[in-house]
């Protein structure tokens, strides 16, 4: 029997359990959901932990953040460039492929997107991860932490649209 993520709320609280799926299959609990490599049992389809996710930094961020798509660049930049640190890539080596990066023309979002996606779950495979699972673990982990996580987002640099858009304007003044 193969192991899924089945997940609920109870009160205010979201969980992720990974249990047999005869187990889920069972659940009588009505908000529950259940998962399996791609396929959807009851809940939302492919979506439904990008839509936890999306909500879950909605309420700890807010509308305007989490719509911004420089400011989520940025936090996705960020969020990259650590774990690359923490496999082991250093900061000249990070440096040299901004360079690169950016001595080419912008690229397809979309084409962008599934690169990245592909990329990771590679990563993950070569590290013996499970890239859904650490997902999973780490939005369980945040969940309760949206005062923490507030806090530190305060102090991070500003990196929003209207951000770069006021310094755009600064630059054209001083010129």
């Amino acid at each position: 029997m193969s192991r899924v993520y089945c997940s609920y709320t109870e009160g205010s609280i979201h969980h992720t359990d990974m249990v047999k799926e005869s187990q889920c299959l069972d659940c009588s609990r009505q908000d529950c959901t259940y998962r399996r490599a791609g396929k959807s049992g009851r809940g939302n389809e492919t979506g439904e932990y990008q839509d936890r996710a999306f909500e879950w930094a909605r309420r700890c961020f807010g509308e305007k953040s989490v719509s911004d798509p420089v400011e989520r660049a940025f936090r996705f930049l960020e969020e990259s460039l650590e774990l690359a640190q923490a496999v082991g890539c250093s900061k000249d080596d990070a440096i040299r492929l901004v360079d690169y990066v950016y001595g080419r023309k912008s690229g397809n979002i979309e084409q962008e997107v599934g690169g990245v996606f592909i990329t990771l779950a590679v990563l993950c495979s070569s590290l013996d991860h499970l890239m859904q699972e650490l997902g999973e673990r780490e939005l369980c982990r945040v969940v309760d932490k949206i005062d923490q996580i507030r806090e530190k987002h305060v102090r991070k640099p500003n990196y929003t649209s209207s951000s770069r858009e006021e310094k755009c304007q600064e630059k054209e003044r001083q010129s």
